[in-house]
């Protein structure tokens, strides 16, 4: 792959995310312009529920885009994603409120929702998969580092969009124009992919010899026919997903809003900082996977993460929070989650990858990834134990390992299945 097309790729899973979480931004915004209610808290919780149903439509761009990506190339699927976000972002930008025409306006609110949240999942598998597939065989970590930097950044641009478009200075309407940006972004991109896509993957994926067996293959008979795996992916995916969303979204407003461990304001900006550690890590992460074993790297990492977190467990007991630990733990992290996801892609073949590859990782985001911070809020609610919610999140890293090892074993069994 050229350096444009690298670069291309990249922007694309960039431009995604911004408009995956400015809607999370700007939900406020969106709550009260949108739903029919003046109770601010009801508005707010009406829309995080739109969020999570949303994700619930994640299968059907597995199985739209997945089937397209397998049998017509991985640059299709990336530029359809990126046609259906900037379509729906722009949508968002423009759409009238609840008091301009009703019950209209949540409608397609959802819609718009759905949508984004349809084509930048699968979309973004696409150009994970596509970077994955074109680099040196030296380097896959690392091109799964690069995808999670661009999508970092992205919610990073996304946050600062938001945060300019809403202040108190700003005319009330202002907020739109950080839809419209992402819109126009992503307009300008697919015009960029145009130019530079590089199409000889596609053509090596049809010359595949186990492609026009697969070519009319229907999913659910490639699921059954690898049952064992689907569903230990589904989990190690589920894992990738939900130890990220404990890290970032749930434990610091837990500390603050729920222990009182610390202020808002000082665990907002350590977030922050992990988050651009975790980002940095990446890198790290995928260089050593690649230098010295993505199984060993993704285990050994999460075994500290796990040692870590036990002691993190008795600064809970005493009624405190080790900061240190919590920005280790952000460093430590994608040295498990980069190589997992690169092996995850690794163990299935290229002609039904995408299908496969984002079904799993979808149906692991709405059956455990999504649903993290609520499992982890409910089980301090019933037993008011500080550190139990962190017992569950050492279970998730102890299963991932578990998953990571056994999907290891079942390696030459799936490839004779598949194959």
């Amino acid at each position: 792959m050229n350096k444009a097309s690298l670069a291309i790729a990249a922007l694309s899973a960039l431009v995604q995310y911004y408009d995956y979480h400015l809607f999370g931004f700007l939900a406020a915004k969106i709550a009260t312009n949108f739903l029919p209610t003046n109770d601010p808290l009801t508005i707010l919780l009406k829309t995080y529920l739109m969020m999570y149903l949303a994700v619930l439509f994640k299968p059907l761009g597995s199985i739209f885009l997945g089937r397209i990506g397998d049998i017509y190339g991985r640059q299709v699927t990336i530029n359809i994603g990126l046609i259906a976000t900037a379509c729906a972002s722009f949508i968002l930008g423009i759409l009238p409120s609840f008091r301009d025409i009703g019950f209209f306006a949540p409608i397609f609110l959802v819609l718009s929702r759905i949508c984004i949240v349809t084509f930048v999942s699968s979309g973004t598998d696409g150009i994970r998969i596509y970077m994955y597939e074109s680099v040196n065989s030296k380097r896959k970590n690392l091109s799964s580092s690069l995808v999670t930097i661009s999508a970092v950044i992205g919610s990073l641009i996304a946050s600062i969009s938001a945060l300019f478009t809403t202040l108190d200075f700003m005319p009330d309407y202002f907020w739109r124009f950080s839809f419209i940006f992402g819109s126009t972004i992503g307009f300008f991109v697919i015009i960029m992919r145009k130019r530079f896509s590089d199409l000889t993957l596609d053509a090596k994926l049809i010359t595949e010899k186990s492609y026009e067996i697969y070519k009319h293959k229907h999913l659910i008979q490639i699921i059954k026919e690898n049952m064992a795996f689907t569903l230990l992916g589904i989990i190690l995916a589920g894992g990738i997903g939900a130890s990220y969303h404990f890290n970032f979204l749930f434990f610091g407003t837990y500390n603050f809003a729920v222990l009182g461990n610390i202020s808002s304001s000082k665990m907002q900006s350590y977030i922050s900082i992990g988050i651009v550690i975790y980002a940095l890590c990446s890198v790290a992460g995928g260089w050593l996977a690649d230098n010295i074993s993505p199984r060993i790297v993704a285990s050994i990492a999460a075994l500290i993460i796990i040692c870590l977190s036990i002691i993190q467990c008795y600064f809970f007991r005493s009624g405190k929070l080790s900061l240190v630990l919590f920005l280790c733990n952000c460093g430590l992290l994608p040295l498990v989650n980069t190589p997992c996801l690169t092996l995850l892609k690794s163990f299935i073949p290229k002609v039904i990858r995408h299908r496969l590859f984002s079904l799993i990782h979808s149906l692991g985001s709405i059956t455990i990834s999504a649903p993290c911070p609520v499992i982890s809020t409910w089980l301090y609610s019933k037993t008011k134990l500080a550190w139990l919610p962190l017992a569950y999140f050492i279970i998730i890293l102890l299963l991932m390992t578990l998953v990571l090892n056994l999907l290891f074993w079942l390696q030459p069994k799936s490839k004779q299945s598949f194959i």
